[in-house]
C-alpha cells in the first residue's frame, strides 16, 4: 500500500470539436465543383484525464461489493490534499475506486471500514516487485486464482489486507482498513471479493491511452529531494542552518500509487532545521489546471515568479510551464520574500528557463 488518501479527481478534458460544411447547390447548367469532405478533427485535451476504460461499478460490480464486507458499505470520495503530488495518481490516468461505511478521513477514530481498488496504467513489473518489497506487504502470498498476483492477509495483522497485481498493461493494487470488528476470516472474505473481481475485468481492457503531455514545453521535475531543493539552497533562501530531509515521496509517504511520480516527474520532500523550522515543496509537470481549480479563496497574486503565482500566508504556487510548484514554510517564519526565493530557486532546479 502506499501512504495516498486521494479520491477520485479527474480533470475535465475538453470536448472533441465536429467541424462540418457543406457546398451550396450550383446554379442551373453550370456543374459544381468537387468538394472535399471536411474530416472531424478534435481539439487537443487541456488535461489530463483517465486512461483506465472502465468504471467503478464495472470493476466491482455492486453485488460484490454487498456480499464482500463484514458490514455495509458504499462507494466513497476522499478529498485530496492540496499539494501538487498529491495529484500525480490523477495527472496519470490513474483509476482509483473507494468503498466505506463512514468518513475515510475519519476511519480510525470512528472505527470504520474502508476499501479501494486502483487500476495504474502503464507500470512495470519491477514496479509491482518494489510494491511487494515494500513493509505493507513485506510477508505476502500468491493468489491462488490469478497469475502475478498476490496478497497480504495474515492473521497477525489482518486490520489491513492488501493485494496487488501485475498485467502487461495495467496493474492494479487494492487494500482495506478495518478499525472495528474484524477478523482475519472477514478481511480475507473482503480482499479475495475485491481481487477476483477487479483483476480479470482489468486484464479484458484494451491498452490504455498514450500518457497525456501538455502542448509546448514543460518542465523535467524531480526523483528526489536534492531535485527540488539542496540543503544550502535552503539556508541561503531562508538563513536556517541544519536542514535536513525527514519525509521524501518514496515507501509508505508516497504520494502517488506505483511509482507514477517517476512517470510524470512529481516529487514531494519535507525538510525540517535545527531551529525547528519546517518547509516542504514539491512539483507535477503537467499539474497547472489542478493548481487553478485548487487556488484557495484567500490567495493573493505575486508577480515575477514562473508563469503565474499566488500564494497563502504561509504557501506559494506556481504554474510555470504547464507545472505546479508548490512551497509551504512554517507559518511563524513564512515571508513572502522567504516563499519567492524558494519557488524560484525550486523552479530553476526543475527546469524552469523563464
Amino acid at each position: 500500500m502506499n501512504g495516498r488518501i486521494a479520491g477520485i479527481l479527474v480533470a475535465a478534458a475538453a470536448v472533441a470539436l465536429l467541424v462540418s460544411g457543406c457546398a451550396q447547390a450550383a446554379p442551373a447548367a453550370v456543374k459544381s465543383p468537387a468538394t472535399a469532405p471536411i474530416t472531424p478533427t478534435p481539439t487537443r485535451a487541456s488535461a489530463p484525464s483517465s486512461r483506465v476504460p472502465t468504471d467503478c461499478g464495472t470493476l466491482v460490480p455492486a453485488a460484490v461489493v454487498a456480499a464482500a464486507f463484514r458490514v455495509h458499505v458504499e462507494s466513497a470520495t476522499v478529498a485530496i490534499q492540496r499539494s501538487p503530488a498529491s495529484y500525480t495518481d490523477e495527472r496519470a490516468g490513474v483509476l482509483t475506486c473507494w468503498w466505506s461505511d463512514g468518513p475515510v478521513e475519519q476511519a480510525a477514530a470512528d472505527r470504520t471500514v474502508y476499501a479501494w481498488v486502483t487500476v495504474v496504467p502503464g507500470t512495470t513489473r519491477e514496479d509491482v516487485d518494489n510494491q511487494l518489497a515494500g513493509s505493507m506487504f513485506g510477508e505476502h502470498e500468491p493468489l491462488s486464482d490469478a497469475s502475478d498476483s498476490y496478497s497480504s492477509c495474515l492473521p497477525a495483522s489482518f486490520q489491513w489486507c492488501g493485494f496487488v497485481s501485475y498485467a502487461p498493461s495495467y496493474s492494479i493494487i487494492g487494500g482495506i482498513w478495518d478499525y472495528g470488528d474484524a477478523t482475519f476470516e472477514s478481511q480475507s472474505t473482503a480482499i479475495d471479493a475485491l481481487a477476483s473481481a477487479s483483476i480479470p475485468a482489468v486484464r479484458a481492457l484494451p491498452s490504455p491511452q498514450p500518457l497525456w503531455q501538455p502542448q509546448g514545453a514543460t518542465l523535467r521535475g524531480a526523483s528526489d529531494c536534492d531535485g527540488i531543493l539542496t540543503a544550502d539552497q535552503i539556508a541561503s533562501a531562508t538563513g536556517w542552518s541544519g536542514s535536513h530531509v525527514f519525509r521524501a515521496d518514496d515507501g509508505e509517504n508516497a504520494s502517488s500509487s506505483l511509482r507514477e511520480n517517476a512517470r510524470v516527474g512529481s516529487y514531494y520532500c519535507a525538510w525540517s532545521s535545527d531551529d525547528s523550522h519546517g518547509l516542504s515543496a514539491s512539483v507535477l509537470p503537467g499539474g497547472a489546471t489542478y493548481a487553478t481549480a485548487s487556488r484557495p479563496a484567500d490567495a493573493v497574486d505575486v508577480q515575477g515568479v514562473g508563469d503565474f503565482a499566488y500564494r497563502t500566508a504561509d504557501t506559494i504556487d506556481v504554474i510555470a510551464s504547464g507545472a505546479w510548484a508548490q512551497v509551504s514554510v512554517s507559518a511563524d517564519v513564512a515571508t513572502e520574500d522567504i516563499l519567492v526565493a524558494l519557488a524560484k530557486q525550486e523552479l530553476a532546479n526543475v527546469g524552469y528557463a523563464g
